[in-house]
């Protein structure tokens, strides 16, 4: 069963694990459960993709009849926890949010044209997806109409600049600012 974001312990997280790994740099699995309280399959599975990806690698085999376990080495370390599908690929899903929430934080003052065009750079962000993200947060009050006119011609401003992550609209209609690790709207 899949939880809402804003039910999950900070410490049960993909994020929290891949802080642990980045701090240890070179690990097995049992030291990695010391730290972190995820199931041990659950992070077994998340080294899996990490390794096929390649952000880990085996560096010692284990001989599991004689209670060894297999060494693993950090060898990309990247700031965000990988998101990563079963085959080892790069989940796509929220880059454009992503996209458009760093462009908000570097420009400031823009207009849905804008958005558009600024947060297409590696992923295509169309302007129906642009309009609901940017819908969302002036409800949430992070973004606020400046010159009174309608979208897409309207100028916007960021207000509320929480951190890098990208707040997030989630599948209940509620914006979750995984920043701050709470819901702000409706509040």
């Amino acid at each position: 069963m899949k939880f809402p974001v804003d039910k999950i312990p900070v410490n049960k997280t993909r994020e929290f694990l891949w802080n642990v790994i980045l701090k240890k740099r070179e690990f097995n699995i049992s030291e990695l459960q010391i730290e972190c309280p995820l199931d041990r399959t659950t992070i077994y599975q998340y080294i899996r993709l990490l390794e096929k990806a390649g952000y880990v690698e085996v560096i010692e085999r284990g001989m599991p009849s004689k209670g060894k376990e297999n060494r693993y080495r950090l060898i990309r370390p990247v700031s965000e926890p990988p998101r990563l599908r079963a085959d080892g690929s790069h989940v796509t899903q929220g880059i454009g949010r992503q996209n458009m929430w760093r462009t908000m934080r570097i420009r400031k003052v823009f207009t849905l044209d804008d958005l558009v065009a600024l947060s297409s750079t590696e992923h295509k962000v169309s302007p129906e997806e642009a309009e609901t993200y940017m819908k969302f947060l002036e409800k949430a009050g992070y973004i606020k109409n400046t010159d009174g006119k309608s979208r897409p011609k309207a100028a916007y401003r960021l207000i509320k600049d929480t951190g890098p992550k990208a707040p997030m609209i989630q599948r209940i209609k509620r914006v979750w600012d995984p920043n701050l690790r709470e819901v702000v709207w409706p509040n």
